[in-house]
């Protein structure tokens, strides 16, 4: 092979690398497709059960025998002083938290804290008559966070009702604290980001975010919450790593041969 040759050979090899670096350079500053800020404002009124002073309810008075039910404020709490904590050794021990209007095609985050034996949770949409948002876990023994985004079909009220269920055999206890509705404000995905402060956004499930995902959304996107400045990226890309490695062994065997 003429030494000509091998220079343009090895150049276009080159410049294949160079090109599918500035490829990944690209993908690793990728702005998120939707971002929202959180209201300060919680929609939910005294959502860590300082204040709590409501009576029990049975949520299941049509299951057999008589109910055994119990709701106190516990002072194993997540935030501030107390929780709440729900017991039940028969029938389905709940409270419910009643939420100024929810709007129509806006949208929302709803989180709280919770542990026990059953953590049982609907956020109910009183018009549409259905939970908006349905949350049922096993048992926990450490406080876990559960965070979701959801918007409605038309304005109106909700509330959320928090459950402590049993069917007679066993006795459920559970713990419920830090629940927070706030309404999410559109804005540009190119900040200002402050630190330590959440934001939502919105982009591709498959790439590598700062955060944690709280939501599916249309063509395989996600939404996920984030603390400060997005951090985007498509995950590894292992096949063009392979690629890489097999030009500049090319190149180097080209240059090499006399």
């Amino acid at each position: 092979m003429k030494k000509y040759q091998k220079y343009l050979i090895a150049g276009t090899f080159f410049l294949l690398i160079v090109l599918l670096l500035f490829s990944y350079y690209i993908n690793l500053n990728i702005f998120p497709e939707e971002t929202y800020r959180l209201s300060r404002e919680n929609m939910i009124y005294d959502g860590s059960f300082e204040n709590f002073v409501e009576n029990v309810s049975d949520c299941c008075s049509n299951m057999p025998g008589k109910e055994d039910i119990s709701a106190l404020k516990s002072p194993d709490s997540i935030d501030k002083y107390f929780s709440l904590n729900l017991t039940s050794s028969n029938h389905c021990a709940c409270i419910n938290k009643e939420v100024d209007k929810i709007e129509k095609e806006k949208k929302y985050i709803f989180s709280f804290f919770y542990k026990g034996d059953n953590a049982h949770v609907c956020l109910l949409a009183e018009a549409d008559n259905n939970c908006s948002i349905m949350i049922k876990v096993g048992k926990s023994r450490e406080w876990n966070e559960s965070v979701n985004i959801f918007s409605v079909k038309k304005s109106q009220k909700a509330s959320v009702y928090f459950y402590a269920d049993s069917g007679g055999e066993k006795i459920s206890s559970n713990f419920y604290d830090k629940a927070e509705i706030r309404e999410l404000t559109k804005i540009s995905g190119k900040g200002p980001f402050m630190e330590n402060v959440k934001y939502v956004i919105k982009t591709k499930k498959t790439y590598t975010v700062n955060g944690y995902m709280i939501g599916e959304a249309e063509d395989n996107k996600a939404y996920f919450l984030i603390t400060g400045k997005p951090k985007i990226s498509e995950k590894f890309p292992i096949n063009d790593f392979i690629a890489l490695l097999i030009m500049i062994y090319i190149i180097i065997r080209i240059l090499s041969d006399p």
